[in-house]
């Protein structure tokens, strides 16, 4: 039951260095999403996460890293309410795992059958590949609506649908409604259920607009990530997780040319105290994510 606590958390906090640049220090910024109808964008996700912790005084430790490929299309877009329709797929996914009990990797483009660790942590992750699930999305990001087919639900035994469905939701920044300036903030508060009725977890990411780079010919809007982390458990829970030590420092560069995202990277580190049932671990998790999109050519 520990150890499946641990997946758990992993699981659910599971929420991407260009060199020539010069930043704009003045200035407002409009950052909106456009939404052509026939739009494509490429997307691909890297996270690498290592997961260590203490239990009975042996330390065991995790170290994974992932790659979605995926692409994003506008299927139609309602010029009265602003809402774009989008067509979402997961073309490939890699990933490469060592752990105390065991190493693998998988390719879902390598064609070969899983067999193992990697069948029980990959077959129902691979199965998503190739499918396509529908999501409702604003000017603003604001992801409205998921509509997943049923192998994504099958997926998502681990965190839940309901969580799964957060994560997508969840997954980029809502840009205020009014224009922003160099120094402005806004702050986005986020929860997610921890599955077994452990509790929630709670986010509030924090978003700095610093201005604009110009990168490889390219005018970017600059913002900064930060995000804190909570967990709530009930009282009567026989499991608790206090985070005794958080940080993150994260950038987001967007396109307001083109109404894209352009790039993301997020650097988060975490120590935390899980007690269940008077017994006690103590884990460390660094996450890195980094994001890029591309416009389909």
């Amino acid at each position: 039951m520990v150890r499946n606590l641990i997946l758990v958390v992993l699981a659910v906090t599971a929420s991407a260095v260009l060199s020539t640049s010069v930043l704009a220090q003045t200035g407002d910024a409009s950052l909106r999403w456009q939404f052509p109808v026939g739009r494509k964008l490429e997307i691909e996700m890297t996270q690498r996460m290592k997961n260590a912790q203490t239990l009975a005084g042996k330390e065991m430790a995790t170290v994974m890293s992932s790659t979605n490929f995926m692409t994003w299309e506008v299927e139609s877009f309602d010029e009265s309410s602003k809402v774009a329709t989008i067509k979402s797929q997961i073309d490939r996914v890699t990933m490469n795992m060592e752990s105390p009990t065991g190493e693998f990797q998988i390719d879902s483009a390598s064609g070969k059958e899983l067999e193992g660790m990697a069948k029980v942590v990959g077959e129902k992750l691979v199965a998503m590949v190739g499918k396509p699930f529908g999501q409702t999305m604003d000017a603003r990001g604001e992801v409205l609506s998921v509509d997943f087919p049923e192998e994504f639900s099958e997926a998502a035994m681990v965190i839940g649908k309901d969580a799964m469905e957060k994560l997508i939701k969840n997954a980029s920044p809502v840009f205020p409604q009014r224009s922003v300036a160099v120094g402005d903030t806004w702050d986005q508060k986020t929860s997610a259920a921890i599955p077994g009725g452990i509790g929630q977890m709670q986010i509030t990411s924090t978003y700095t607009y610093k201005g604009r780079e110009t990168i490889e010919n390219r005018d970017l809007e600059v913002i900064d990530v930060d995000m804190v982390m909570a967990f709530e458990t009930p009282e009567d829970s026989q499991a608790s997780i206090d985070i005794t030590d958080q940080s993150t420092e994260g950038k987001l560069y967007f396109d307001a040319a083109n109404g894209h995202t352009a790039s993301m990277k997020i650097d988060q580190t975490m120590a935390m105290e899980i007690t269940f049932s008077g017994q006690k671990i103590n884990q460390t998790m660094e996450n890195n994510t980094e994001g890029k999109f591309r416009l389909a050519k």
